[in-house]
Order: C-alpha cells, then sequence, then structure tokens
C-alpha cells in the first residue's frame, strides 16, 4: 500500500465512500504500543491510513479465520481511539471515525 492512489481506491470500494479526495500515512504494519501498560497487548495494523478530512482506516489482511475478528477490530479500535483521537481536555464528540 506505498502508492496513495491505489490504497485510496482500495478504500473508496471497501467502504463506498467516494468522496475520499486524498489520503495521507499509509503506513504498513504500523505498531502502536503503550509503555505506560506493559502487560496490555500491543497492536499491528497492517495498513494505517488517515483522510484529508482526519477519519483513520485500518486495513487487516487475515488468512486463518479464528473466529475473533469482531473482537480484534474493537481492540484495535479502541488502541487508535487513545492513540490518535482524544487529547485531554477533548470531548467524545471529538473522537474521529474510525473504519
Amino acid at each position: 500500500m506505498a502508492n496513495p492512489d491505489f490504497c485510496r481506491y482500495v478504500l473508496q470500494t471497501v467502504t463506498g465512500k467516494k468522496q475520499i479526495s486524498k489520503i495521507f500515512l499509509p503506513e504498513k504494519q504500523k505498531e502502536i504500543k503503550d509503555p505506560s501498560h506493559k502487560v496490555q497487548k500491543d497492536v499491528r495494523l497492517d495498513v494505517f491510513v488517515a483522510d484529508h478530512e482526519h477519519n483513520l482506516y485500518d486495513l487487516e489482511m487475515q488468512v486463518e479465520d479464528k473466529q475473533d475478528l469482531g473482537r480484534r477490530i474493537r481492540y484495535y479500535i479502541s488502541k487508535c481511539d487513545q492513540r490518535y483521537t482524544l487529547d485531554k481536555g477533548k470531548t467524545y464528540q471529538d473522537i474521529v471515525i474510525n473504519y
């Protein structure tokens, strides 16, 4: 996903959002670590992208169905929210959209 145009095409196709005009930060294997919580499981996102409206996208490719995809995504999104969307003093209305 190093090609931003292809990444945008994939996001538009998967989400149905045709208005994604520009994307930022297409990063492969983006790690989210929280050093203050060493016992918590770290997260490694397959592809992490932000668009021009500050929406966040996590693209995950799974080879094996372990019957935990819903819970995995819930955990990943919570880590993204914690790291990227809600600073001190902000309200919950300020949480950006995660896909």
